[in-house]
């Protein structure tokens, strides 16, 4: 993977900002995942609806800090927002590590085309390496 400067990496991610969403009809699950550009890099929104009811939410972000480019995931069961740094990077490609968090260790975006965004979450589960995939398709 090539390395791109900081603003490149954010300008790149263009393509994350829009409404995304993944459906699996066997769990009765949705994942909706919305994102848009800001000042400082670009902010989004995710929500895991079960059986109709949302189960999980959380408010996410990606901007420059201190020289560096993370990903911030904000959600309830944290005391504070957990930052993930940008360890690879390529035009429709981007991965961000937390080794000393549980899970997810590992977040990674990756444009299929302009229609399918697969997101991969991995992490450590009791012990045990856990890797989940969602391939999102943008919402029309």
């Amino acid at each position: 993977m090539k390395t791109h400067s900081q603003n490149d990496v954010i300008n790149n991610l263009k393509w994350i900002a829009d409404n995304w969403i993944y459906s699996d009809d066997s769990k009765n699950l949705v994942i909706y995942e919305s994102w848009e550009k800001t000042e400082k890099g670009y902010k989004g929104y995710s929500k895991k609806v079960k059986d109709g009811k949302t189960v999980f939410e959380e408010f996410l972000s990606v901007e420059k800090e201190d020289g560096e480019i993370f990903y911030i995931a904000d959600v309830s069961h944290n005391p504070k927002p957990v930052k993930f740094r940008l360890t690879c990077n390529d035009l429709n490609e981007v991965v961000f590590e937390n080794p000393e968090h549980d899970f997810p260790k590992k977040i990674r975006y990756k444009l299929i085309d302009d229609k399918e965004l697969d997101v991969l979450i991995q992490g450590e589960v009791n012990g045990t390496i856990r890797t989940v995939n969602y391939l999102m398709s943008r919402i029309k």
